[in-house]
């Protein structure tokens, strides 16, 4: 799916969370989400994304592919318990300033997430 998809106009969109990341973001606890990619920031801003809360998996390995046509394919993997909106993308230049953020992305240290 490049920037050039005609998709990011007309589909819902869905980020595969495990838990119990999923929740705490919905709950307000995890401000910040990171990902090791850049998601198209100029086509998901300020667009309701759905959050898919997935069981404790894989570090780094999605427990589903990257388009899903319909959440029933992916019913027993995943299960839709809200959304979000994405305000404003931060991109870490520096581990200082990664961690500096800890507070609001709970990524510890010695995590396979962190820096």
């Amino acid at each position: 799916m490049g920037r050039s998809w005609v998709g990011w106009q007309n589909k819902t969109f869905g980020l595969e969370l495990q838990s119990p990341w999923a929740r705490l973001l919905l709950d307000g606890k995890k401000t910040i989400e990171t990902r090791s990619y850049d998601i198209p920031s100029e086509k998901l801003l300020g667009r309701k994304i759905d959050v898919l809360e997935s069981m404790t998996g894989t570090c780094g390995k999605s427990s589903i592919g990257n388009l899903v046509e319909s959440l029933q394919e992916v019913n027993s993997v995943v299960k839709r318990i809200g959304w979000f909106k994405v305000s404003h993308v931060i991109k870490y230049e520096s581990k200082v300033q990664f961690e500096d953020d800890e507070r609001k992305h709970l990524v510890p240290k010695k995590s396979a997430y962190a820096w």
